[in-house]
């Protein structure tokens, strides 16, 4: 349809009022756990409104990542800061929730589990969701005989024992210390959430998953510029679908590959499967960090997307979001799963290679810790355009909607000298700022080309203005030219 009414963009190739940026940096979470609201936009943002998420327990990959982005938010600016200044991990992260209680939520069944003798206690090793967690059943595993009251036993739930949602288990009256139990109740388990759930849709007046984040601007008066889904990424169609989100909402789209990969099948992934894209708001991002787990009480391996989008947070709130993200220390980072060589003054490195391919990786070296490596997104190296840049192709994105709200209110007005006078103006003192901190580069500039407005077109009701303008891209490849000068030899 030919028609339009409203303000767009038109990208263009080539080598009084007041416009301000729309945060810059809010994370758009697609999860799943069984506590908090499901099927709808939740805003979280700081830790006290992340407890309606409930325990950080395994699978529960909403309060997993809540956790790791807070705690690397809050490092990551006191780190970044050149005045030292800290945060405590304040951001705002959209949520939803898709959990299902009716597939999600499964039976489980677990038999001779003995307590200790001395001590009563057991881990059960699985996370209990019912709804109190007395409904979970105990029985003799030599006779079935039922022990407590929701097996239709006289062993009451805080009196006799306790039970937590890790798992823990404690005899107190000393009963059933060194006897082997049997227990029953539900769990949650991740392998039967679907990527049609994560995804979710639209029926009608109703939004579902990811189509949720739809309503983002209405609800909140901002977009979700950051998406992930983690643990959930690689399910059927969520990859695609997530892509085509970012792009709608000019924002960007972390995408982890599934545990246990190497080098070799993360590069060829850029060939197939998920990773398979060339599109400039998609940031493969591998291999899995390792970091401490509290209910696991070790170091375990979780993906990079929640590590990598702290960071973004912690970058803009730093540096700006026209800065890259690249060569910054991650906090909380004890490991990886896959180790690689990271030598930055090496080419054929490992994660030069990475890099190479448009894949996000880490670098690190004697005393670096590991810090965040690679400026270019999925779009390279099929494209040679500056847009191939992380942060330029972030830039533009906000620049462009600063723009086009800022637009909205000159909609259905008289097109007259004054009005063109007053958008431009407004444009370029919102351009000059952008200069000033940095952002864009000194001539970028605002203006209304004749040639661009035909009579036709102005009668038509149609305007055009161009934004020439380039933003300032980070530092990727930096040489030094060594010259051994022997006249400099004087005695």
């Amino acid at each position: 349809m030919s028609f339009f009414h409203g303000v767009k963009n038109i990208a263009v190739p080539t080598a009084n009022g007041t416009v301000a940026v729309a945060p810059s940096c809010v994370i758009g979470l697609i999860g799943v756990s069984p506590w908090g609201p499901v099927q709808t936009l939740t805003l979280c943002n700081n830790a006290t409104d992340d407890e309606q998420w409930s325990y950080n327990t395994p699978d529960n990959n909403i309060a997993k990542t809540l956790g790791i982005i807070r705690g690397v938010v809050s490092a990551a600016t006191a780190t970044m800061s050149k005045g030292g200044s800290s945060s405590d991990g304040s951001c705002a992260i959209v949520i939803v929730n898709v959990y299902n209680s009716g597939t999600n939520k499964v039976t489980f069944s677990l038999t001779n589990k003995v307590p200790d003798a001395s001590t009563g206690k057991l881990a059960l090793g699985v996370t209990i969701l019912d709804a109190t967690l007395d409904l979970v059943e105990i029985h003799l595993n030599s006779d079935s005989s039922a022990v407590n009251v929701a097996a239709g036993g006289g062993y009451e739930y805080g009196t006799d024992y306790t039970l937590d949602v890790y798992g823990n288990f404690q005899d107190i009256t000393g009963n059933y210390m060194g006897v082997g139990l049997n227990f029953s109740g539900h769990k949650l388990d991740p392998t039967t959430v679907t990527g049609a759930q994560i995804i979710g849709g639209t029926s009608g007046s109703t939004k579902t998953g990811l189509a949720l984040l739809d309503r983002c601007m209405s609800t909140y008066g901002f977009k979700a510029k950051i998406l992930i889904t983690p643990t959930y990424n690689t399910l059927s169609g969520v990859a695609a679908a997530m892509e085509a989100a970012a792009g709608k909402f000019t924002g960007i789209y972390l995408s982890d590959m599934a545990s246990g990969n190497t080098v070799s099948t993360a590069l060829s992934a850029r060939g197939s499967g998920i990773w398979d894209t060339q599109a400039a708001q998609t940031r493969p991002v591998w291999p899995w960090m390792k970091a401490y787990d509290t209910w696991a009480n070790a170091d375990v391996i979780y993906p990079y997307a929640a590590f990598l989008a702290g960071m973004y947070v912690a970058n803009d709130t730093v540096d700006g979001y026209w800065e890259s993200v690249s060569n910054n220390q991650i906090p909380l980072i004890d490991g990886v799963e896959v180790e690689i060589s990271t030598d930055f003054t090496d080419s054929g490195s490992e994660a030069n290679e990475l890099n190479a391919a448009g894949i996000l990786t880490y670098m690190t070296g004697y005393g670096l810790g590991y810090n965040t490596w690679g400026n270019r997104n999925a779009s390279f190296p099929a494209s040679s355009s500056v847009l191939t840049f992380d942060n330029v192709y972030r830039t533009d994105g906000l620049v462009a909607d600063a723009m086009v709200q800022a637009a909205l209110p000159f909609v259905d007005k008289g097109i007259t000298a004054a009005l063109i006078d007053v958008m431009k103006t407004s444009g370029n003192n919102f351009i000059k700022g952008l200069i000033q901190e940095g952002a864009l580069l000194p001539g970028s500039a605002i203006t209304y080309d004749k040639a661009d407005n035909t009579a036709a077109n102005l009668a038509a009701g149609k305007i055009a203005f161009r934004r020439t303008y380039m933003v300032v891209t980070p530092a990727e490849d930096i040489d030094y030219y060594d010259v051994l000068d022997v006249s400099l030899y004087v005695i």
